[in-house]
Formats: structure tokens, C-alpha cells, sequence
């Protein structure tokens, strides 16, 4: 008698089981020194199950880092589109810093672990980080033809902004302050927020001019 074949749903929901358990191994304990027994193990699969799905434990380092830049940035490509003034900054910020820290070990393992692999690097920025600077400059270049912002040059501040989102979240909660209160969190978005719409010098004729 013929074996009934999984269906998509089950064969999918072990794949998630799989990312989900690389996602915080890699994370607690880093790429190099997890092993496959361990990502199995943490799994509850065999190995055999886990090769099946994936070629390699790199194929699987590969699916976490996409799927989690997708997550990360996927959401924010929509609402920043709908940013106009300080106030829309400061609630794309909390939220931000809320998916972030819902996602801490996912966060922790595409910016640790993608600059070590350059092809997950290159793939990240013809994929993800490309479509996303595109957004943020065509964002910023409608704020200066508006009027609304100064006329900077629209493809730097977008690698400014989105340095900033990206290492806003991870470096404050790992290395600056690692156990933030509700309201370290909401401070932290306000004021990058401010920083970001209104700049940090006081709005003078003395303010500071940068050499060209």
C-alpha cells in the first residue's frame, strides 16, 4: 500500500519549526557552533528530516537571514510611505522598536551573521536593502520637492535613516540597555524620531555650517 504523502501544511510547519529553532541557536550560541544534531534535536525532527528540507546548515542560515530581513523591513516599506510630519515618525518608531524587540534573536542573527557570508550579503542587498533605500529616497526626494525638508542629497539621508532604524533597536537593547522599561522604549523613539524631523541644532542664523 502506497504512503500518504504530507501535505504542503505539515511539510511547511516543519520548516517553520526548523527556522524557528536556527533562529535562536544561531543567535544564543552563534552559527559556527551549532550543529545540525543540535538544530534537529531543538527541532524535533531527525536529521535526516532536517536535510531534506535543507542542503546544508548554510541553506538554512540563508532561509533565516531572508525571511528575517523580510519581517524586519517588509512592514516598515509600507508605513513609511504614509510618514508626513514629527508625530507619524514617533509612532513608526515605537512600533518599530516593538517588532524589533519581538524579534530580538532574529534581529541578532541578520546583523551579526550576514556580514560574515558575503553572497547572503549580496542577496540581501539585490533582494531587500536596494527596494528599500529606493523607498526611502523616493520618500525623501517628495519631502524636498514639497518643500518640507531641506535639499540634502535624498540617497544618503536614505543610508542614514535606514542605518539608524536598523541599529537603533539592536544596539540599544544589547549594549547600552539591555532591560529598557516602557518608557525607555517610548523615549527612545521620540527622540530619534525628533532627531530625525527636526534635527539637533537649535534653528538659528548661527547654525552650523558643514564644510562642503
Amino acid at each position: 500500500m502506497l504512503l500518504q504523502r504530507p501535505s504542503l501544511t505539515s511539510e511547511q510547519k516543519i520548516c517553520d519549526r526548523i527556522l524557528k529553532a536556527a533562529e535562536h541557536l544561531f543567535a544564543d550560541q552563534g552559527y559556527e557552533r551549532t550543529t545540525t544534531k543540535q538544530l534537529a534535536e531543538a527541532s524535533g525532527v531527525a536529521e535526516g528530516t532536517l536535510f531534506r528540507h535543507f542542503e546544508s546548515k548554510k541553506a538554512i542560515l540563508a532561509a533565516v537571514i531572508s525571511n528575517g530581513w523580510n519581517i524586519l523591513l517588509s512592514d516598515l516599506l509600507a508605513t513609511l510611505c504614509e510618514v508626513s510630519d514629527c508625530q507619524d515618525m514617533v509612532t513608526l518608531l515605537r512600533h518599530r522598536l516593538q517588532d524589533f524587540r519581538q524579534h530580538a534573536d532574529l534581529v541578532k542573527v541578520c546583523l551579526i551573521q550576514t556580514p560574515f557570508h558575503p553572497e547572503l550579503c549580496e542577496t540581501l542587498q539585490r533582494e531587500r536593502l536596494r527596494q528599500m533605500l529606493e523607498v526611502l529616497e523616493a520618500y525623501i526626494q517628495t519631502g524636498i520637492d514639497r518643500g518640507v525638508y531641506r535639499p540634502l542629497n535624498p540617497a544618503k539621508v536614505a543610508q542614514v535613516m535606514l542605518v539608524m532604524f536598523l541599529g537603533m533597536s539592536w544596539i540599544d537593547d544589547t549594549l547600552v540597555n539591555p532591560h529598557p522599561t516602557s518608557d525607555d522604549k517610548i523615549q527612545m523613539a521620540d527622540t530619534l524620531a525628533d532627531i530625525l524631523m527636526n534635527g539637533l541644532l537649535i534653528h538659528s542664523a548661527n547654525a552650523l555650517a558643514i564644510p562642503g
